[in-house]
Parts: structure tokens; C-alpha cells; sequence
């Protein structure tokens, strides 16, 4: 029953009939038996239990009830002189005692030794490894606890998951974490314990090292390339871990997006594949320029949970020119039919060799005289000069209005 407290005054009398007997709804104490015969003249034990839900104080009343106590028969006559009366057959419950009891609560005093948890060095993923602690109940009654598992990632779990520690005592735990991404990482497991709503909580840090996949030159210089050609390079992959590594190789994902309308320039083959413990391969890099440029771009090597690295792809993609060091030549007098000579020096402006050849002679007058040229044709080296010997000869004394054009060096794509 919850207790009736109600105030009283001064030399005031306890009135049963405005006494209320609400039942108690908590649940927090139970007697047993909680019902029975009581034989004459013995004594009889009962057992009183407390067990809180809630973190509280809780205050209830237990009633003694004797069932189905007949009233006594009392009868007095009219003379005054009492006289047998009938029994009357009325029976009722009496409360016959009454026990108060009153009960306190208080949080659970769960503790971890040691409360957080350091693997040092680096780990390899996919490994298990373990290390070993106490929980600690230092509560005024046993704790039944459970262990989560965290499988995000990461796979961490505690060995016993559920158990009980009695009061003051301590159970023995194994943590086992099995790492799933590289790079260090703080982790956060948590325990259950019964009737306590804020759990115990374990800190796990601990640094993984996936596979590592490496290439055997940090740039790639394909150099000088003619515009229409190709160049093809051949780089080693090495897998340095003891662990398999899936990879792929390509542009970094920012060069990628500015080609995303063009045909890449770059290719690599194979571009993917996986690379036993301390394996490797070889892996082809062409580059098929499509406009005169100074490239360069990186190709970046991913590998699957693990550590790649990056290379840098340059190249000077060029077109031959040559030029006059001089654009006219002057002949001062003529003759007809007679040679006149002169000199002028072709210059390859580019690192490319530049084969040339003379053509015939362009222009309006180009009929009235004709012209020879020492070499006629030949081929410049980078940034190389040549004189090519000059005879002009006119056919006639017209005097000319305008000098006749000289032929153009040829120039190859």
C-alpha cells in the first residue's frame, strides 16, 4: 500500500473511516509468501524483497490482512442481564499489522581497467589483434552486462559479449579489433549494463597500414614529340606489403573533368589489376598528342584500402618551323641571260630536325626570269642554320615593277 501521512493535530484521533488504502503501483518490494495459514501458536518468516526500476526513493506500507474474521455476537436485554445471543454469520478482512518500508537508490558503479585502450605502432588491415582488460562492479548488487559489436568498417568485439559480476568483484574481458581502413583511428565501443540507461563506454585507438603499392620513377619526361607521333614508356609497379593489392591507375579526377568532352591524350595498359604479396608488373603509358602543347598531367595510383602514390607525365608536343633571317634579296643590276648571285640563311626555330626543298618561283613575273638554289633541298637540325646559294637570271630588259618572289623552304608536318 503507498503510506497514508496525513496530518494529525494535537491530541486528534485517527479516524479509520477517512483513512484511504491505495494499492502500490512501483513494484519495488514484494513479500513472500504473499498469502497462506497461519497455524496456532507458531511463528512464521517472511521474506521482503527490494528491487528499484527507476533511480528513486520509494516508500510503501505492507498490511498483515487476516481474511474472514467474524464480529463478535453481543447482545444485552431489556432488564439489563446479558443473555446468549445467535451468532450472526457476517464475516470481514482485518488488517492486523502494519509494516513500513522505505527504500533508496543509487547509480551503478561500473568501472574499466583500463578505461581506454592504445595499440602503438601501425597495424596491418585484415589482422586481428587483441589486448585484455577488467570491468569492475562496484555496486551495492550484481550488474548483468552486454557488450556491443561494432562492424562498421572495422570489426571490434569483446570476448565474453554478456556475463554477471557479483558485488565488488571483476570479470576478466579480451578486446579483438580487426582494422578495415589505413590511417589512425579513435574508436568508441559501448556496454550495455540492465537497468542503467547511460552505458560504459571502452576508447580504442589504434593505427592500421593497408597495402602499399609503389612505382619505380616519381616522374615520367616523355620528351620532345613531333605532333602526329606517339611516344610509349614503360613504368614497374611494385606491391612492397604482405598483403594482396587491387590498384588502378589513372589521370587524378581534376585533369579528368577537363577531358571529359575530348578523347584523352593519355592511356595506360593494363590500367587496373591485383598485385600478389611483394608482386609487380609492368605497366605501358602512351601519349598521342592532338594539338602542338607542353603537357603535363598526373596519373594517380589508387589502391583498394591501402597507400598509392601519384606520377607526373610531361611532354613537349612541336611542329617544325623555319624561317628567312632575311626576307628579300636585292640584285642591284641585271643582265639578261647573265646569273646573277646571291645568299640568303634558312633557321629550324624548333628542336625538331626540319627537312626543306625549294619550289619554283611564285608571282606575277615569275615567267620572266628564273632562279636556282644550292642546296635545293636538304635538312636542319635543331636550331641549326643553312646559306643556300642564290643565281637569279632574267630572260629580259623589261625593267621589272616589282622584285619576282623567291620559292619557300618545304616544309614536312
Amino acid at each position: 500500500m503507498m503510506p497514508n501521512l496525513q496530518p494529525l493535530m494535537p491530541e486528534e484521533e485517527i479516524k479509520p473511516a477517512k483513512i484511504d488504502y491505495n494499492m502500490a503501483t512501483d513494484g519495488a518490494f514484494d513479500i513472500n509468501p504473499r498469502q497462506g495459514t497461519l497455524a496456532p501458536l507458531q511463528d512464521h518468516a517472511f521474506t521482503l524483497s527490494y528491487c528499484p526500476q527507476e533511480l528513486k526513493d520509494y516508500h510503501s506500507v505492507c498490511h498483515l490482512v487476516l481474511r474472514d474474521i467474524p464480529d463478535p455476537p453481543q447482545e444485552t436485554s431489556g432488564d439489563g442481564a446479558d443473555r446468549p445471543a445467535q451468532r450472526r454469520a457476517a464475516v470481514n478482512d482485518v488488517i492486523v499489522m502494519e509494516i513500513e518500508v522505505k527504500g533508496s537508490t543509487e547509480h551503478y558503479k561500473v568501472l574499466l581497467e583500463p578505461y581506454a585502450l592504445h595499440f602503438p605502432g601501425e597495424s596491418v588491415t585484415g589482422t586481428t589483434i587483441k589486448r585484455r582488460f577488467k570491468m569492475w562492479n562496484n555496486s551495492r548488487t550484481h550488474v548483468v552486462f552486454h557488450w556491443e559489436r561494432l562492424s562498421d568498417h572495422h570489426i571490434m568485439e569483446v570476448e565474453p559479449p554478456t556475463g554477471v559480476i557479483e558485488m565488488n568483484e571483476c570479470c576478466d574481458l579480451e578486446l579483438a579489433l580487426t582494422g578495415g581502413e589505413p590511417g589512425s583511428h579513435s574508436l568508441r565501443l559501448d556496454c550495455r549494463i540492465e537497468h542503467h540507461d547511460e552505458p560504459v563506454t571502452l576508447v580504442v585507438q589504434a593505427a592500421f597500414k593497408g597495402p602499399r603499392v609503389c612505382i619505380n620513377i616519381p616522374s615520367l619526361d616523355l620528351g620532345l614529340l613531333r605532333l602526329g607521333d606517339h611516344a610509349k614508356s614503360t613504368v614497374h609497379i611494385t606491391n612492397t606489403s604482405h598483403l594482396a593489392a587491387s590498384w588502378a591507375l589513372q589521370e587524378v579526377p581534376d585533369r579528368r573533368q577537363e577531358l571529359s568532352r575530348e578523347v584523352s591524350q593519355i592511356s595506360v595498359e593494363p590500367c587496373r589489376g591485383l598485385l600478389p604479396p611483394l608482386g609487380g608488373c609492368n605497366v605501358d603509358v602512351v601519349f598521342r598528342p592532338s594539338v602542338c602543347q607542353r603537357f603535363h598531367t598526373i596519373l594517380e595510383l589508387a589502391v583498394d584500402r591501402g597507400c598509392g602514390c601519384h606520377l607526373s607525365v610531361q611532354a613537349n608536343v612541336q611542329l617544325p618551323q623555319v624561317c628567312l633571317l632575311s626576307c628579300e634579296l636585292v640584285f642591284s643590276e641585271l643582265y639578261v641571260g647573265v646569273p646573277a648571285r646571291g645568299t640568303v640563311r634558312l633557321f629550324n626555330q624548333t628542336l625538331l630536325p626540319a627537312s626543306f626543298c625549294w619550289g619554283e618561283l611564285q608571282g606575277p613575273q615569275a615567267s620572266l626570269c628564273s632562279a636556282t638554289f644550292s642546296p635545293s633541298a636538304g635538312t636542319l637540325g635543331p636550331s641549326a642554320e643553312a646559306e643556300i646559294s642564290v643565281e637569279f637570271t632574267a630572260n629580259t630588259d623589261v625593267r621589272p615593277v616589282r622584285t619576282p618572289s623567291k620559292g619557300l623552304p618545304h616544309q614536312d608536318p
